[in-house]
């Protein structure tokens, strides 16, 4: 059964625990949602992806992200945090990378507005927009619980190595009040 956005914030409303990655997953093929429905929430950045807030409870957080042609996120996790992407639009390239004895093991998938993929807590991977001809990609993220912190990574001789410093996930976030009664009230936490 298809379900609208509003239907979908409920579920998430009602949360009373972590959601399993399954369901989330699930909700998301559910979603009967497009380009004009997210409208209020799409905002571009020159200088990186956007991540724009739609509406956070104590279980979750649901954004919006917007990436330009050549914007991609770094090789990251997502430490205590399920999250279930679907594609608005676009093509997003995603890679997920394992550690393996000697090596490590990278593989890329390519999903296309409607396709639903996720993660949970030691997934690492990256997304990015690597379109050839300027389409931008926009890209509906649920977390469950908020992902506050994650580590990033980089490949090193083989090897998957961890950055010194983790990030807050909510320092890259552009929270986006629309005219809509579909979101809560916030102000700015930051912008990209």
């Amino acid at each position: 059964m298809a379900a609208k956005l509003r239907d979908f914030l409920c579920a998430l409303d009602a949360l009373t625990e972590r959601a399993p990655l399954d369901e989330l997953l699930r909700w998301q093929r559910d979603l009967e949602v497009g380009f004009e429905e997210l409208a209020d929430w799409i905002r571009f950045s020159p200088t990186g992806y956007q991540r724009n807030l739609v509406r956070e409870g104590p279980l979750y957080r649901m954004l919006v992200l917007c990436w330009a042609t050549g914007q991609f996120s770094p090789i990251h996790d997502h430490a205590g945090s399920t999250c279930a992407v679907r594609v608005i639009r676009g093509t997003a390239t995603e890679t997920v990378y394992q550690q393996a004895e000697n090596e490590v093991l990278q593989h890329t998938s390519h999903w296309i507005a409607g396709d639903v993929f996720g993660g949970s807590d030691g997934d690492i991977h990256a997304v990015g927009n690597f379109a050839t001809d300027d389409t931008p990609l926009v890209t509906l993220h649920v977390y469950s619980p908020s992902l506050t912190r994650m580590s990033l990574y980089s490949l090193v001789d083989g090897q998957l190595v961890t950055q010194p410093t983790a990030i807050a996930a909510t320092t890259a976030t552009q929270v986006v009040t629309p005219t809509t009664s579909v979101a809560r009230r916030h102000s700015v936490v930051a912008t990209v």
